[in-house]
């Protein structure tokens, strides 16, 4: 029996309805019940990073992922010495500038997964993926690697047995393999370049990566296990240059972190920083290390010179990239600023600091007065679980535009996530906000009470705040509440 045209398409409305409903109720677990460490957090990724086109800089070639090769010991604490081999294998590709290398701070979020080189390929905007397993035993090593196109075809491979000394050359063996695989026409021309420096002491440099596998840290005591793991490493090798940049690292974070007095702590940073470049002056983490050390000590001008070192030395350094748009920003030139941010973010579009990218982009938007490209990457970063400042520069940029309701929102999305906070609190450090304050004291001058020209950025912020509807303090009561 013949069912009534307008049977059918009642039928073919509800499930029209059913699908979209359906649709509804997956978006909706995905991006306001799943839990903000899951895929979440991956979908939200691959939505704010464009992997499609290829790193600006490189002539349009492939970009190659590398992996955190297996550990395949017995012993699960070797982990750290099979990251420490990838890490290698990582920097030493990115010295040789010829083609770009996804971050390891994206790569290593793979660790542990079955993942397929496809998937990584495509996830990461790749052309090419190194993986490969470590096997240590004792005083001997076993090692492979091999790489693997997007397509998933296997171009090269290699199994190395030998002594534990050894590693450093298998490393260098496995670089320069990689590079002639990929860039055929060099003909090792240009191989001197993806020599690493490595210590003298083999037992200094596995103090080192024990110290490293030891980051980040939660507390101030950790920090100093840390260091001392660290000096063991330079009283083994005093010309251990890497092993300084991690001493630096230990005082910037007992700075920004621990409340330790932050000047003279900052320059103690900045000093080890000077000294691993003295040692290693080709190093791309030194100097861009050594950069940020100076912006945060507001010596922008040696840190803007700083980042254009580290980045004529390899200008596939993501880190060194977003350092110099953090810098930047600092020194009033927000359009170079996007530049390098965005391309810092090309090359590690999985990055757990892909937040603190998205607030400096949002920074730049708002210097350059396009206040919804602002708020649109502030929103993206606070959702992938931003510090609390960017909520206040979220509700900066929605109060300068006039859009008063949605600041009133975010004042009370930052109010849940951080009940009671001071404004000292939720601005530590003023790490961006001195970029903006002259932005809004124009926008300021003619409600602010006194004269804001002389009001310190406290204030200004704490001003603009409380006209969005926050009612906190400034500073922490006698209690530090």
């Amino acid at each position: 029996m013949a069912i009534p045209q307008h049977e059918e398409r009642t039928g073919a409305s509800a499930k029209t309805v059913i699908v979209v409903l359906g649709v509804v109720v997956v978006i909706t677990i995905v991006f306001i019940w799943w839990p903000a460490t899951t895929l979440r957090d991956e979908l939200l990724n691959r939505l704010l990073v464009d992997v499609s086109e290829p790193v600006p800089g490189f002539s349009g070639r492939a970009a190659i992922a590398v992996l955190a090769f297996d550990n395949l010991s017995d012993d699960p604490t070797q982990d750290y010495f099979a990251d420490g081999l990838t890490d290698g294998i990582i920097t030493g590709l990115q010295r040789q500038g010829w083609f770009p290398v996804i971050a390891r701070n994206s790569t290593f979020t793979y660790k542990g997964s079955n993942v397929d080189a496809r998937e990584v390929a495509r996830d990461l905007g790749a052309g090419y993926v190194l993986e490969g397993s470590v096997q240590r035993r004792a005083d001997s090593l076993r090692v492979s690697a091999q790489l693997i196109d997007a397509e998933g075809l296997h171009l090269w491979a290699e199994k190395y047995d030998g002594p534990l000394t050894d590693v450093f050359d298998i490393q260098n063996d496995i670089i320069a393999n990689i590079v002639e695989t990929v860039v055929p026409e060099l003909q090792n021309r240009e191989m001197a370049r993806v020599e690493l420096v490595h210590p003298d002491d083999l037992q200094a440099w596995d103090y080192l990566l024990k110290a490293e596998a030891r980051k980040p840290v939660d507390s101030l005591e950790e920090t100093r296990q840390v260091e001392d793991m660290v000096w063991k490493a330079l009283d083994l090798d005093p010309r251990f240059g890497v092993a300084y940049i991690s001493l630096a690292r230990i005082y910037s974070a007992r700075a920004s972190r621990f409340g330790a007095p932050f000047d003279e702590t900052t320059a103690q940073a900045i000093d080890y920083a000077r000294r691993a470049k003295q040692i290693d002056p080709f190093d791309v983490s030194i100097c861009s290390c050594l950069g940020t050390y100076l912006t945060v000590a507001g010596r922008i001008e040696e840190a803007l010179l700083e980042h254009e070192i580290a980045l004529d030395l390899n200008p596939s350094s993501a880190q060194a990239h977003g350092g110099y748009a953090w810098t930047l920003i600092a020194a009033g030139r927000p359009e170079k600023a996007l530049k390098h941010a965005r391309v810092a973010m090309r090359l590690s579009p999985r990055d757990p600091d892909l937040p603190d990218m998205k607030a400096i982009e949002g920074i730049g938007l708002m210097m350059l007065d396009d206040l919804d490209g602002a708020i649109r990457s502030f929103r993206h970063a606070t959702g992938l679980g931003a510090p609390s400042e960017v909520h206040v520069y979220l509700i900066a940029a929605e109060h300068v535009s006039g859009n008063a309701d949605a600041a009133g929102k975010s004042v009370e999305r930052m109010t849940r996530e951080y009940p009671g906070a001071p404004l000292t609190q939720l601005l530590p450090r003023l790490r961006y906000e001195r970029s903006l304050t002259t932005l809004l004291r124009d926008h300021l001058r003619n409600d602010f009470p006194g004269d804001i020209d002389s009001a310190n950025e406290l204030e200004v912020f704490g001003y603009l705040l409380r006209q969005a509807g926050w009612d906190g303090a400034l500073e922490a009561g006698p209690s530090g509440g």
